[in-house]
């Protein structure tokens, strides 16, 4: 917080407008200002980061009037980029933790702050450096950091590290563990494959340091190369367990500290001044008692049914013929009057669900009949009925069975992923903003980590020498988010 009993000088006004922690605290002028400077230097972020990327490519690398333009533009943003953390550096004793006789250089160490200087440093270095030396080039892309500067405006990003922070218990086992395992695994394999007859593969496994590389790639659940031995093919196998633990411990630990987080995983009671039968009905549906767990079971298996069904009406030999045609309707009939007491027992219900409880019953039950799910039924059940009261729509019958499909949504229902999904996007959305603008800086900044140290590679991988798809960052972005994907269908990496 803003140190007690700082004045209204210049100070502290540079303070209000420049740190994104003093948010809360500006009034007046700065309340207008800041919003304005920090898109203007989010914006001026982006179109670095772009020119960057552009100014990789040969075409424009080999255009000196191009390349001028852009060396202008890097100074102009590089004197706005000094002045704003000079700025900052000045106003930064208005916070506590920043005051006293080195208070300025505990700011000067913080994580933002020396993110801005190493973004700076290389424009102001690149006078001295020849260009054409690789540590050139590697100056110049720490101008990238400048894209986790604007991370520093957003109180979501603290949120969304500290929920990760509270994993890293599990993540600090899971991760000793893996070590331990890909250690044990790259032995393994180099014993299992180290005399293999295919030369493509035996390179790969001339030592243990360089079996780590494949073995570490298995781990992830990626298997680029499959002509293995006997018991290479054994060990890749248990490999290929180990992966799926390894992924799945994490991931669900860290998916269940973001639901606990966001508040997700409330689940109120039906209860207060409601009728008893209505309270009875909707722990049914919703299986909170024995009777309701065998009516969802039922449910489910006729939803899988029915898809299936709906799957096999495709299938030529069986739409043609007669006999499986008039048993399907009768089994589709069967399905869509169960789908339809189900579809009535909810709307009853209805009033009973926590997002609509605040609302009478009538009301209730028209949200409900408006609801995402309550439209895919009747999107699912309504055809049938259109059939039977009007002939003429016959001619439309096999498109309308095909929205049968659409129960496939309803078992969200029951497994309720996509409402996670949902409730997630809505309820953390500017949290979740963060984490798409991290994905993106990591995919840039790998992109271009990619580019300087693989555009020269010569050594081919799928009749395509490694360095063509590396050749500028435009070119490696596509690559780099295969790779950020899990999937590995490049090998042939250099060292670095």
């Amino acid at each position: 917080s803003p140190a007690s009993g700082a004045g209204e000088g210049w100070r502290a006004a540079a303070y209000r407008l420049l740190h994104p922690v003093a948010k809360g605290k500006r009034r007046g002028v700065a309340a207008r200002l800041a919003p304005v400077l920090e898109g203007s230097v989010t914006l001026l972020i982006m179109l670095n980061v772009v020119a960057f990327a552009v100014s990789t490519m040969k075409a424009v690398k080999q255009d000196l009037g191009v390349m001028a333009w852009f060396d202008v533009f890097e100074w102009v943003s590089v004197s706005i980029f000094l002045l704003e953390w000079a700025g900052r550096f000045w106003a930064a004793p208005e916070e506590r933790r920043y005051q006293g006789m080195f208070g300025r250089l505990w700011f000067t160490l913080s994580f933002f702050s020396v993110v801005d200087l190493l973004a700076i440093v290389p424009t102001l270095a690149d006078p001295f450096i020849d260009s054409d030396l690789p540590s050139a080039t590697f100056l110049r892309s720490l101008r990238l950091l400048r894209l986790l500067r604007g991370a520093g405006y957003s109180k979501s990003l603290t949120r969304y590290m500290s929920v990760v922070s509270s994993c890293m218990p599990t993540f600090k086992l899971t991760f000793a563990i893996a070590m331990v395992t890909w250690v044990f695994f790259s032995v393994l394999m180099y014993y299992a494959e180290r005399y293999n007859p295919d030369p493509n593969m035996r390179k790969h496994y001339n030592s243990v340091p360089e079996a780590m590389w494949i073995t570490l790639l298995n781990l992830s659940g990626e298997s680029p190369l499959c002509n293995y031995q006997t018991w290479g093919r054994v060990t890749a196998s248990v490999v290929g367990l180990f992966a799926t633990a390894f992924f799945a411990i994490p991931v669900g630990v860290l998916a269940g500290a973001f639901e606990k987080d966001f508040g997700l995983d409330d689940d109120d009671d039906a209860g207060g001044d409601s009728p008893s039968w209505r309270v009875n009905l909707y722990e049914f549906v919703e299986a909170k008692t024995d009777a309701g767990i065998w009516f969802e079971r039922a449910v489910f298996t006729i939803i899988s049914l029915s898809v299936i069904q709906a799957a096999l009406d495709t299938v030529p030999i069986i739409a043609d013929d007669a006999p499986t045609q008039t048993a399907f309707s009768l089994i589709e009939a069967v399905f869509v009057l169960f789908f339809s007491l189900e579809y009535l027992l909810r709307l009853a219900s209805a009033p009973e669900l926590p997002q609509f409880r605040a609302s009478n019953a009538a009301a209730a039950r028209v949200r409900h009949v408006l609801s995402f799910y309550s439209v895919v039924d009747l999107a699912a059940i309504l055809p049938w009925y259109l059939a039977r009261v009007f002939p003429s729509v016959d001619e439309y019958d096999h498109t309308f069975r095909l929205l049968r499909i659409l129960r496939l949504f309803t078992l969200d229902k029951y497994y309720p992923g996509i409402t996670l999904l949902d409730d997630v996007l809505r309820r953390a959305s500017s949290d979740l903003t963060v984490a798409a603008f991290v994905a993106a800086v990591t995919w840039i900044i790998f992109s271009s980590l990619l580019y300087l140290t693989e555009n020269a590679n010569t050594d081919e991988d799928a009749d395509r020498e490694e360095g063509e798809r590396f050749a500028d960052v435009p070119t490696a972005l596509s690559y780099t988010l295969i790779l950020l994907s899990g999937d590995y269908p490049l090998v042939e990496f250099t060292g670095a």
